[in-house]
């Protein structure tokens, strides 16, 4: 005669409203530590970056006593000006060539230091 025991027991219903809780706490939670970067980031990058944005469309300086706000809009009048400047368009260049040559090469140099401070290689103490 064989006995048959059933395992399959379902958890009760009181477990399944813990464990559903647990898990909207667990994601409220993570919202909360998320929101304090979400809040300094908007405060201290986009809203600046948004009014620069703003104020690249309007005749403003900064030395000048009117508000952002009543300042006269010029379009795209200042980014006409800038690139029909010399020394403007000079800076755009010695930026790209700086970038496109300057950070790959010490990216690479810095890669080929870290492999042999990792490395079994005689002399890397001298980089330690």
């Amino acid at each position: 005669m064989s006995l048959e025991v059933k395992t399959n027991v379902a958890p009760s219903k009181t477990k399944v409203m813990t464990m559903k809780r647990l898990k909207r706490r667990e994601k409220i939670e993570g919202w909360l530590f998320v929101l304090t970067f979400v809040i300094s980031a908007a405060v201290f990058f986009i809203g600046p970056l948004l009014v620069a944005f703003m104020l690249s469309f309007k005749e403003y300086s900064y030395l000048d006593m009117v508000s952002m706000f009543e300042a006269p809009w010029v379009g795209l009048s200042n980014y006409i000006n800038a690139f029909q400047d010399s020394t403007f368009l000079r800076a755009l260049l010695n930026t790209s060539l700086y970038s496109l040559g300057v950070v790959p090469i010490q990216l690479f140099i810095a890669l080929v230091l870290a492999l042999i401070v990792d490395s079994n290689i005689k002399g890397k103490t001298f980089l330690e």
